[in-house]
This record gives C-alpha cells, sequence and structure tokens, in this order.
C-alpha cells in the first residue's frame, strides 16, 4: 500500500521510471494465490502499473498486467483500463499493427453494446447521418458545444481510440461512422472533451477529397468544442490542439503560427506520461521548424539530440530513428557527410537502420526518410538520386493527414519531377508535376500562406524564364522561405548559364542565402562549381536576419 501511494506521488511529479519500479515491488509482495482477495487494492495497483509500464514504452510489461486485470476483474467498467490501454499497445508497438488494433476497439466497442462494421458501405454512413440529423431535430452540429457534459465517458474514449486505429488503415468510413455514432448518443448522454476530435475525424475526410473549404467548417466546429473544456487542460486538450493545427488550420495559417502550438501539446503530453504523442507533437514541431527555412544551426542539432534522449526514455525507437535521421540531413547541409544526399554518417546509417524494421514502422520510416533524402538530391542537383526517390515515393497518395509532410513531400516530388522531365525528355514526370501544381494552385486559391510560394516555384519549374522565377523568388522572400528563395535564385541563375551578368548576379544571391539558411556544404559546391563565385565579398546591405530567436530556448525548455 505504501509503495502504491508514493508511486502516486512519484506520477504526478511525471517520475514515470520511479513509478513504475516502486509498483513491480508492489506486486511481487502479492501473494499470487490470495491476492485478489483485496479486490479494489489490486485492481487500483494494476491499473496503475499497466498505465506507467505503457508511458514508458514497455508494451509486453504493460500486457502482463493487462492479462492479470482482465482474468480478475468482474465489470465492465473495471476492466476498461486494461481495454484501453491494451489497445494503444497493440497500435504502438513493435511493428505498429494498426489493424490488429482497430480489430481488438470494435470487439471492446461490441461489449459496451456498441456494434460497427469493419468495413461500412455508404448506406451505413447515410443511416448514421440521418440518424443523427433525426436526434437533433435539424439543429446545426454546433448545437452540439451547448450539450450538457457526459458523466461517464468511457464509451467516447473506446471510440475516439477506435478513429485512431481506422485512420490509421485508411478506414475512413469507419472513422466517420463511428464519429456520427459518437453525436448521435450525445444528444442524449451529453457531450465529452473528446468530442473535438469527433468533429476533425469528419472534417479531414473532406479535406482529402479538396473540400478546403466544408473542412474548415468541422474545424471551427472543434475550435468550439475545445473551448468548452478550455480549463481542463489535459492530455486530450494536447491532442485536440495537435490534430487542429496539423491536419486542418494549417491550409490557410503559417506554419511558424503553429509552432507555439505543438510546443503546448508536447509540454502536456509528455507531463502525462504520454510518451508517443508527446514525440509526434515533437516531429511535426521539427517538421515545421525545416520547412519554414529557420537556420540549420549547431543549437538545432542540440535539440534534435534532446529529442532523440526523449524518445530513448519514453521507449520510442520509432522516434528515435526519425529524429537521428533528420539530424543527418542537418549534418549533410552542414557538409558534415562524405555524400550530401546519402544518409549515412554519424548521427544516422539509413542502409542499416532500414534492414532491421519490418511491418508499418518500416514503411514509415522508409518513407520519411526518402522525402529527406529527395529534398537533398533537388538542393544539390543529384538527378540519379531524385529519380531513386521519386520510384520509392511514387506508390504514395498525395494526402496525408500531416498537412506539413504532405507539403514538404509534395513539394520536392514536384519540382524534381518538372527537374528530371525537362531534363531527360519524361513524360510521365513532368503529367507528374503538372499534377501536384495544380495542387498546390487550388490551395494557393483558397488563401493558403503555404502554399502560393511553393506554387509560383512549381509554375517556374514549368515555365522557366526571368519573369516565371522573379514571381517565385519574390514570394518566398516575403515569405521568409530563406532555402526556397536560394534554390530559385541558383535555378534561375543556371536557366541564364548563357547570360554571364544574370547568371553571376542570381547565383551570387544564391551564395548568400545557402549561407545565411546554414547549408555550407551546398556553398562549397556552388564555389566548386563557379570559380567567380570563390572571390566573392558580400554587400553589407545583404546581411542576414535573425530568424525565431525563441525557438531554441523554448523547444529545450519543453523537452527538459
Amino acid at each position: 500500500r505504501l509503495n502504491l501511494r508514493v508511486a502516486k506521488l512519484f506520477a504526478s511529479k511525471a517520475a514515470f521510471s520511479q513509478a513504475a519500479e516502486l509498483l513491480r515491488a508492489g506486486v511481487a509482495c502479492l501473494a499470487k494465490d490470495t491476492a485478489w482477495e483485496n479486490y479494489q487494492f489490486c485492481l487500483e495497483l494494476f491499473n496503475h502499473l499497466v498505465e506507467m509500464e505503457y508511458s514508458l514504452g514497455n508494451y509486453d510489461l504493460a500486457e502482463a498486467a493487462i492479462a492479470e486485470i482482465l482474468e480478475n476483474a468482474t465489470s465492465l467498467q473495471d476492466k476498461f483500463t486494461a481495454h484501453f490501454t491494451l489497445v494503444k499497445s497493440l497500435g504502438e508497438k513493435g511493428s505498429r499493427n494498426y489493424a490488429l488494433a482497430a480489430e481488438k476497439a470494435l470487439e471492446i466497442s461490441k461489449e459496451y453494446g456498441q456494434e460497427f462494421p469493419l468495413a461500412p458501405s455508404k448506406s451505413d454512413l447515410l443511416r448514421e447521418r440521418i440518424g443523427l440529423q433525426t436526434k437533433l431535430r435539424n439543429r446545426p452540429l454546433v448545437t452540439l458545444a451547448t450539450f450538457p457534459v457526459m458523466q461517464d465517458d468511457s464509451l467516447t474514449k473506446i471510440f475516439d481510440l477506435l478513429c485512431t486505429h481506422a485512420d490509421f488503415t485508411q478506414n475512413e468510413r469507419l472513422s466517420t461512422m463511428v464519429s456520427l455514432r459518437a453525436m448521435r448518443l450525445s444528444c442524449s448522454k451529453g457531450i465529452s472533451k473528446r468530442f473535438p476530435q469527433f468533429a476533425m475525424n469528419l472534417g479531414v475526410p473532406l479535406r482529402r477529397k479538396g473540400k478546403f473549404k466544408k473542412a474548415y467548417i468541422y474545424a471551427n466546429l472543434a475550435t468550439t468544442l475545445m473551448h468548452r473544456f478550455e480549463e481542463e487542460k489535459g492530455a486530450e486538450y494536447a491532442k485536440t490542439l495537435f490534430r487542429l493545427h496539423a491536419s486542418i488550420l494549417q491550409l490557410r495559417q503559417p506554419f511558424e503560427d503553429s509552432l507555439e502550438a505543438f510546443l503546448e501539446s508536447q509540454r502536456i503530453s509528455f507531463s502525462f506520461g504520454w510518451g508517443e504523442f508527446g514525440m509526434s507533437s515533437a516531429m511535426v514541431y521539427c517538421l515545421c521548424y525545416i520547412v519554414v527555412g529557420f537556420p540549420l544551426s549547431s543549437m538545432l542539432e542540440q535539440t534534435l539530440i534532446l529529442y532523440e534522449d526523449k524518445s530513448q526514455e519514453f521507449n520510442q525507437p520509432g522516434f528515435k530513428m526519425i529524429f537521428q535521421f533528420l539530424r543527418q540531413f542537418l549534418l549533410n547541409l552542414r557538409g558534415k557527410s562524405n555524400n550530401p544526399t546519402v544518409m549515412k554518417g554519424q548521427a544516422f546509417d539509413e542502409e542499416k537502420t532500414i534492414s532491421m524494421l519490418e511491418g508499418n514502422c518500416k514503411a514509415m520510416t522508409l518513407r520519411d526518410v526518402s522525402i529527406f533524402r529527395l529534398q537533398l538530391a533537388y538542393i544539390f542537383d543529384d538527378p540519379f538520386t531524385m529519380e531513386e526517390m521519386l520510384e520509392r515515393l511514387a506508390p504514395l497518395p498525395m494526402f496525408d493527414r500531416l498537412i506539413v509532410r504532405e507539403h514538404l513531400r509534395l513539394s520536392f516530388v514536384g519540382l524534381a519531377a518538372l527537374a528530371l522531365g525537362r531534363l531527360r525528355k519524361n513524360k510521365a514526370h513532368l503529367k507528374l508535376g503538372l499534377k501536384i501544381t495544380k495542387h498546390f494552385h487550388k490551395l494557393d486559391r483558397i488563401g493558403s500562406v503555404n502554399a502560393h510560394p511553393i506554387y509560383l516555384c512549381l509554375k517556374a519549374a514549368c515555365s522557366p524564364n526571368k519573369t516565371t522565377y522573379d514571381e517565385a523568388i519574390m514570394a518566398c522572400s516575403k515569405s521568409n522561405l530563406t532555402h526556397f528563395e536560394a534554390m530559385m535564385s541558383e535555378r534561375c541563375g543556371v536557366f541564364f548559364k548563357d547570360r554571364q551578368e544574370f547568371m553571376e548576379r542570381y547565383l551570387s544571391r544564391s551564395l548568400w542565402l545557402y549561407h545565411d539558411w546554414g547549408a555550407i556544404a551546398k556553398v562549397d559546391q556552388l564555389k566548386e562549381r563557379y570559380s567567380f563565385l570563390r572571390a566573392l565579398v558580400r554587400p553589407p546591405h545583404s546581411l542576414p536576419s535573425t530568424l525565431c530567436p525563441t525557438f531554441y530556448r523554448e523547444t529545450a525548455r519543453a523537452v527538459l
């Protein structure tokens, strides 16, 4: 009993390792045959042990404790923590078997009296929509925000988990059906702090279909529902904040404006021991930082190392690999690798790492590494690596639930495809590049500040001339996209290779922009290719400005 009391104290201070040790010692003190005679105490002890082991990423130990609870618990309510954590564990451990986790969540939902088909039909969705409209009596969905708070939200927790794993398995209809059912049940049982998630589940599929304005309506609904529970800034608030920014709000607002939201999301997640989600927020935070072209300084490298350590603490090897290859990406650009387009160096070895992975984990890691290698290949003008990475990324759909990752991937797939298409007269690459250009043009028309400069860069790659390149360079400059401004300046300089004055002007500009970004390896490559750049002296009026001065301090504070 003393172990349990002290473990609770440690857990409240986010000292999860110490709490788990105390709980394990407490379980070891129990007599095997008569332990569950003191039912409530044992249930509480094992429930806390399950939560601590899961928080630390010790999934096998968590499942052992879960099995003990399921064998001895006498009611569905007493089994809830075990059921809930089991589904999360199945979707996160090892090769990340999301399909198995979704099937388990369906089984548990059935025990609660809510049955769903694994593959809902259109008529199933239509019935759910009609049922919701009938319960709402044709009132708008925003009426949900006025409903009373649900007394027992166990079922909505299972629904939320089911939707999450349905999304991971691309089972959009199941996620939509479960979200509609949750909203219909709210008309009689009230709402919970998970309802913003259900609103997001209805909005994200609309984004995938290109119905951006309708998707934003559900984002506004989710925001309204989130404000209803704003005083409870717990794990669900962190999850909603993350998904709002990562899945819809970035359609219109700058990536830079989401940095603070992701920082808050990871801070809250870490404080609640939600390591997997905290690392997700940290990952997207770093992606946003790279996408907006902030300086690639040594402080960024130290921040990534902090995140690697945090991944190790929460036993999240998948995320540790992500931060490692991001650091290797940084080192390649800064000239600290033998080959800048190959992910092999002091931080990460692609070939060795990928060979040790399997299943979903391998597929996701290969996807993420390929995105950054494609970016390096385009920057360093390596057509062979561009071709290889385009082949790797070809099976992926245009849509990605994370807007920033979709934006990064499509930007460089489009630019690389157009570059190779023109270089090798490849119609398939040109067709792909034009398709992505149209996608960014559509986003540009709805007012996406992130899409506008990329669309102009793609437009310049489609129809290279001084006017289109100048428009792209000006747009990137206004958006502080130092790296894209450097790339477009370089491409424009190469385009004018027969006109020395123009070539020198644009390549000189490109050199200093790459320097400001921190891509020293690229600066060296330009100087090696163009002798006139070696003796170049920087004009006083083009000195770099300091970008994002609070990033490193705030990130380090959140991690520590």
